[in-house]
C-alpha cells in the first residue's frame, strides 16, 4: 500500500518519477500507515442489523500484525509485518503464542516486512507454511517452510519451523513502498503472489519483469534437494499465459498493476478480485478470471481506475478495466481487496443467502467495509441491508484494516495493523435474518426493481440512460442522490405500465447546476422495495 497523496500532489506523475516522488511524500510528512493515525485512539465499528463485531485476538503483538491465514483444524496463524513473527491462536482463545520468527527479513521500508501467509491446501500431508517477504538484499521471496509437531490438533500450540525452501528470490525489491505481499491458493492447486512495481511504474507494462504483477506458481512438485530456488521451470503452470521464451514472462497471471496488497480467490470459480492501491485518483477492484484467458493487464500506469492518464509505456497492449474503483478522498486512500462470500449450509457463522457471491473489500485510511454484487455483466454497489451505517458503507470504524476473509466457520474475519484495536475480529450474524435474498448474485428478477446505467462510468458531457423497471401498477419515484444521501435531481415519479422506463440525465442538479465527476447513486423506491444502482462521472 502505499502512504496517501496529500492535496496538491500532481496525478500526472511520470511512469520513471519513482524516487522522485518518495522524497515529495518524505517532504510533505506523509508517514506509512502504521504510523499516520494515533494508536491510542479507539474506533467505534458499526456493522448491520443482525451482525456482530468481537475482537477474537488481541495483543500482545510485538509489531503490527497484518495477514492471518487459517489451519483445517480452525486453528490461526498470525504474522507480524515489522517483526517476522509467526504466531498461533487457538478458537476461543484471545491470545496467540509465538512459535516462530521469518529470518532475514527486511523491515526498513514502511510497506516492507513479512506481508504474506499461505497454508498448502493438502495440509497435514504436506506440512508447509508459504511466505511472502522482503528478504534482506533488495529482493523480494516466497519461501516455504517444513512444519511439525501437532498438525491435527485445533488445541495445541505445538508447531516448529523448520529450514526454508525458497521458491523465488529474484524479485526487485529496491524501494521501501509498492511490495504487494499477497499469498493465496486457488481451487485448482496452484499459488498466486502480488507483488507492486516497486516504484518502477513501466515495469507493470513489461511481462517480463516480476513487479506489478500477480504470479501463478505449481507448487506440488517441491521442495526439490537443498534449500532452493528451483528451475523457474519447475515451478511454472503449463496452461500459464504466456508461452515464451523468458522464465518470467511464463510465471505471469496478471500484469499492469500498481500496488496490489490484497486480492482474494473465489473457492467457486477461481477468479481472483484484486485491490489495487491507486496514485492519487483512484482505488481499483480488478476481476481476473480464474481461466488462462486473455486480457488481464489492468493498464497501469496508463490508467488508474476509469481514466487514461496517456503513459508512453506499454504502448499497444490489451487493457482490462476494473469492475469498481472509487475516488480518492482529501487525504487519499488503500484499498483493501477483501473475500467474495463463499460459505457452506453447514458453517455455524452462515451468513444470510443474499450473500452469496458479494465481494467485499475496505479501505485502510477510511475504515469501511463494502460490497458489490453481481447485475448482469456488470459488478455494482450492493443495495444497503437494514441498520449499515450508510448507503455505501456495509460496516464502519475499521481504521487499519490490512487483511480479511471468510474463516471456515462462515464468519467474516478483519486483520487490524495498528492502533489500540489492533488485532483480529470476527464479524457474524447473531441471527438467521439479514440481507434480503434479492441481494444475491446475478440480474435482477424481472417482478423486482431493477436499474440499468449507461455508459458507466459516463465522460463529462455525455448523457446518462437510466433504465428502470418495477411490477405493474407499482407508483415508483427515481431520484440521483449524491453520497451522502441528498437528492441531486428527481429523475422520473409515476406508475409503472408493463414495460421498462427510461431516462436521461445530463449530469445536473434540479437547479441547472452541472454536478462535479464522482460518485452519484440512481436510488428508486416503490413502496417499502428499494433499489440503487451506482454511477460514475468523470472529469
Amino acid at each position: 500500500m502505499s502512504s496517501p497523496v496529500r492535496p496538491g500532489v500532481s496525478s500526472r506523475i511520470t511512469p520513471t518519477s519513482g524516487k522522485r516522488r518518495l522524497a515529495l511524500y518524505v517532504a510533505l510528512g506523509v508517514f506509512s500507515l502504521a504510523t499516520l493515525f494515533p494508536f491510542g485512539t479507539a474506533f467505534a465499528q458499526t456493522v448491520p442489523t443482525g451482525f456482530i463485531s468481537e475482537k477474537i485476538v488481541g495483543p500482545p503483538f510485538t509489531g503490527n500484525p497484518v495477514a492471518f491465514a487459517f489451519l483445517p483444524d480452525g486453528r490461526i496463524l498470525l504474522i507480524d509485518r515489522v517483526f517476522a513473527s509467526v504466531r498461533v491462536a487457538i478458537a476461543g482463545n484471545p491470545v496467540s503464542t509465538q512459535v516462530f520468527t521469518v529470518p532475514n527479513v527486511e523491515n526498513f521500508g514502511s510497506e516492507q516486512g513479512l506481508l504474506g501467509i499461505a497454508i498448502d491446501p493438502e495440509w497435514p500431508v504436506r506440512p508447509y507454511v508459504y511466505f511472502n517477504y522482503s528478504q534482506v538484499g533488495g529482493y523480494s521471496h516466497i519461501s516455504m517452510f517444513p512444519v511439525t509437531g501437532d498438525l491435527t490438533d485445533p488445541a495445541s500450540v505445538n508447531l516448529s519451523f523448520g529450514a526454508a525452501y525458497h521458491l523465488l528470490v529474484d524479485i526487485p525489491d529496491q524501494e521501501p513502498t509498492h511490495n504487494g505481499g499477497t499469498l493465496r491458493f486457488a481451487p485448482d492447486g496452484m499459488l498466486c503472489a502480488s507483488f507492486g512495481d516497486d516504484q518502477s511504474a513501466c515495469t507493470s507494462q513489461d511481462e517480463t519483469t516480476l513487479t506489478g504483477k500477480i504470479l501463478r506458481l505449481d507448487v506440488s512438485g517441491v521442495p526439490l534437494s537443498g534449500s532452493g530456488p528451483p528451475p523457474k521451470s519447475a515451478i511454472t503452470p503449463s496452461d500459464n499465459p504466456f508461452s515464451g521464451p523468458d522464465d518470467d514472462a511464463r510465471l505471469v497471471f496478471a500484469w499492469g498493476l500498481r500496488n496490489p496488497f490484497r486480492f482474494t480467490i473465489d473457492s467457486e470459480t477461481g477468479d481472483l478480485y484484486i485491490g489495487d492501491v491507486g496514485e492519487a485518483a483512484y482505488e481499483e477492484i480488478n476481476r481476473r478470471t480464474g481461466t488462462t484467458s486473455a486480457g488481464c493487464n489492468y493498464g497501469w500506469p496508463r490508467r488508474e481506475g476509469f481514466v487514461d492518464f496517456g503513459f508512453t509505456c506499454g504502448e499497444g497492449n490489451v487493457l482490462t478495466n476494473p469492475i469498481h474503483a472509487y475516488e480518492h478522498g482529501a487525504f487519499g486512500n488503500a484499498v483493501i481487496g477483501g473475500p467474495i462470500y463463499r460459505a457452506d449450509a453447514t458453517d455455524p457463522y452462515l451468513f444470510p443467502v443474499g450473500y452469496q457471491g458479494t465481494v467485499l473489500f475496505a479501505d485502510v485510511y477510511e475504515g469501511w467495509i463494502r460490497r458489490l454484487v453481481k447485475s448482469g455483466s456488470n459488478w455494482i454497489a450492493a443495495p444497503p441491508v437494514p441498520g449499515q451505517p450508510s448507503p455505501t458503507n456495509w460496516a464502519q470504524g475499521f481504521i487499519n484494516v490490512v487483511d480479511f476473509q471468510v474463516g471456515t466457520d462462515g464468519a467474516l474475519y478483519v486483520m487490524r495493523l495498528a492502533g489500540a484495536d489492533k488485532g483480529l475480529y470476527r464479524i457474524r450474524p447473531t441471527t438467521t435474518t439479514g440481507a434480503p435474498t434479492s441481494l444475491a448474485s446475478g440480474p435482477p428478477s424481472a417482478a423486482a426493481l431493477s436499474i440499468a446505467v449507461a455508459p458507466h462510468p459516463a465522460p463529462r458531457g455525455v448523457p446518462v440512460e437510466i433504465t428502470f423497471d418495477a411490477p405493474a401498477g407499482a407508483s415508483l419515484r427515481v431520484r440521483i442522490v449524491d453520497v451522502a444521501g441528498r437528492t441531486v435531481r428527481e429523475l422520473w415519479s409515476g406508475r409503472m405500465g408493463e414495460e421498462p422506463v427510461a431516462k436521461m440525465w445530463d449530469g445536473r442538479a434540479t437547479d441547472g447546476t452541472e454536478m462535479p465527476a464522482g460518485f452519484y447513486f440512481v436510488h428508486a423506491t416503490a413502496g417499502d422495495e428499494t433499489a440503487t444502482r451506482r454511477l460514475v462521472r468523470l472529469r
